[in-house]
């Protein structure tokens, strides 16, 4: 009789723990900053000839553990560390590893103090710059204004101006904030003979001198004012009382007026000739884009 001796086989033992990977993806800027959500994308794998996979597990504070089964979306602006892990069949377990993720979606936020938007500032008032710009996230790489904070705002010409400041995180967001405001004529009022209030009446066919004066930020009188005169009647009514002084000059033709450097005084003569009796709005159009009103009555 003979013997056969038959040794059972062990399957190899597996001491080796999987290796997990994290794939992200999203749009990321040049100093590992993401400016869009970011998806994780886990993927483990089990050496060669080990047990296999069992399990992969992902926790945003590295206690909290979830199974992973589809990719991770990171929608939270900050950085936001992913910590992940795998299991294979015989139970090894990978050592927690991590990324963090770092998202700015967000330009920065840009305050403009001075020049404030909607407002009127005096021809060569000083005007002195004052802004800020702040980035709560990845922070504020650069930030330029029509003038530097803290500089001085040129003021030597009238009109409608707009002051510009654009600033750009770290991120690469960008953004630009814009006040609108108007540099104008320090307008020194209507002259007489005719009345601001309103209350001045003149016979029909005279020649009423429209008379104002405008200085700059300093009180020294603006000879360069572009300016012209119109008028509309508003009602037959009549307010106020007569006025007798009228003009020595001729009226004058088209609509602009005049200015004489002895009394420092932008003229038009107007005339009422051609005019019917009743109240009158008196435009005094400046260059400035601001419009100086008046009423005036025209009596028989």
């Amino acid at each position: 009789m003979s013997w056969v001796n038959h040794t059972a086989r062990s399957a190899p033992l597996d001491t080796t723990p999987p290796v997990t990977v994290a794939n992200l993806t999203g749009s990321i800027s040049n100093n590992g900053w993401y400016i869009s959500n970011v998806q994780v994308s886990l993927m483990a794998t089990d050496n060669e000839g080990g047990s296999g996979v069992n399990k992969t597990e992902y926790s945003f504070d590295g206690a909290n553990w979830s199974t992973y089964t589809v990719p991770l979306t990171v929608t939270n602006e900050g950085t936001t560390s992913v910590y992940y892990s795998s299991t294979d069949n015989a139970g090894n377990v990978e050592s927690a590893k991590n990324r963090s993720i770092s998202i700015d979606k967000t330009p920065p936020q840009v305050t403009i103090n001075k020049p404030a938007n909607g407002s009127e500032y005096i021809l060569n008032q000083t005007l002195i710059a004052s802004w800020s710009a702040y980035d709560l996230l990845s922070g504020v790489a650069s930030a330029t204004g029509t003038a530097s904070n803290g500089s001085t705002i040129d003021t030597d010409t009238v009109g409608a101006k707009v002051f510009s400041v654009t600033a750009t995180d770290y991120a690469g967001n960008n953004v630009t904030q814009t006040a609108s405001y108007t540099i104008a004529y320090n307008f020194l009022g209507i002259q007489p003979p005719i009345r601001s209030d309103g209350s001045s009446i003149f016979k029909l066919g005279s020649t009423i001198p429209v008379k104002f004066r405008v200085a700059d930020a300093n009180g020294n009188y603006v000879s360069t004012v572009v300016s012209n005169l119109t008028h509309q009647k508003i009602t037959d009514e009549i307010f106020g009382r007569i006025e007798e002084s009228i003009s020595t000059s001729a009226a004058n033709d088209g609509n602009t007026f005049r200015y004489d450097i002895t009394d420092n005084l932008y003229i038009f003569n107007l005339g009422t000739s051609g005019m019917a009796t009743g109240t009158y709005q008196l435009s005094i159009n400046l260059d400035d884009g601001t419009v100086k009103i008046v009423r005036i009555s025209i009596k028989q």
